[in-house]
């Protein structure tokens, strides 16, 4: 595993012990794209040679941290630390470094942007543990996220000058090594890229006609709508501005005269609210189906 092969290949345990302890933070609970990379990374780790703590934001429903307990990975809810920016932000940096100082791990794995920068600067301020190496993964850089110029140049600024707490950055694809390169986002050893992976071998497919019939029973009990469509489109996202749903809701409307086609949506979040408004306010009730989160969907 390439991940693994960084960790064990880059540091070298300074406390006796044989086991290399790792400190992964992640600053939301439920399950999204981040917490299932997470997910999978630890329950592949070999236990025998790293003992494992995760950290997790109070912000989310809680799902990750069920999976975890599931998968016997210990984990614990850092109070202060959350997604939105609050004044318990500062906190968050104390509260990190007390947990650092009291699990005294030879790594501290970040991730997400807001970990990145709150997790990093715990581990120089107010003076660098130099015993800790920080590695820092990033699923996509919050700068290109659909926000105002004002917040993306903020961001830019806060990866530059977080960058220097950290040992190593770890990104999934090309665009976002070759930005880091342009923007000078340079950690202290080195920057890596490591690309995403499925495991084939262990999903368990269902039949098409199988998860066809199962997708359309919950959509009929819960819409109470007979669905008789050839036809379905389908996602699943976390209901996020950088997800786009409005242009799949939009491709929707184009095609609202097609009756051999409908959309289903499996996911939730803080703007499905939003969603479900803009979808009624179409008339596409009968077009465009929300399932909510389905487990291994």
């Amino acid at each position: 595993m390439p991940m693994e092969s960084t960790l064990n290949n880059a540091y070298i345990n300074t406390t006796g012990n044989l086991k290399k302890k790792v400190l992964f933070i992640i600053t939301q609970s439920e399950l999204g794209g981040a917490q299932k990379f997470l997910s999978n990374l630890t329950s592949h780790l070999d236990k025998g040679a790293y003992e494992i703590l995760v950290a997790v934001g109070s912000s989310g429903n809680g799902d990750f941290l069920r999976v975890l307990k599931a998968e016997g990975i210990r984990f614990q809810t850092l109070k202060y630390l959350k997604r939105e920016p609050a004044t318990s932000d500062f906190k968050a940096v104390f509260e990190i470094r007390k947990l650092i100082k009291s699990y005294r791990p030879d790594v501290l794995f970040l991730n997400s942007s807001k970990a990145g920068f709150i997790g990093s600067l715990a581990a120089v301020f107010p003076t660098r543990i130099n015993a800790l190496k920080v590695v820092y993964r990033i699923g996509g850089w919050s700068f290109n996220d659909p926000w105002p110029r004002w917040k993306k140049c903020f961001w830019i600024i806060l990866e530059w000058l977080s960058a220097r707490w950290k040992d190593v950055i770890i990104v999934n694809n090309q665009h976002d090594l070759d930005q880091a390169k342009k923007l000078k986002i340079k950690p202290r050893r080195q920057i890596e890229l490591i690309h995403n992976g499925i495991e084939v071998y262990k999903l368990d497919f269902l039949q098409k006609e199988e998860a066809r019939a199962r997708l359309i029973e919950k959509v009929e009990k819960l819409s109470g709508i007979n669905v008789n469509a050839k036809n379905i489109v389908g996602t699943i996202a976390n209901f996020y501005p950088t997800k786009g749903l409005e242009y799949l809701i939009g491709a929707a409307e184009c095609l609202r005269d097609n009756e051999n086609l409908v959309f289903f949506i499996i996911g939730d979040g803080e703007l499905r609210p939003e969603i479900e408004k803009t979808i009624k306010e179409k008339g596409l009730e009968k077009k465009i189906f929300i399932l909510a989160q389905i487990p291994d969907a």
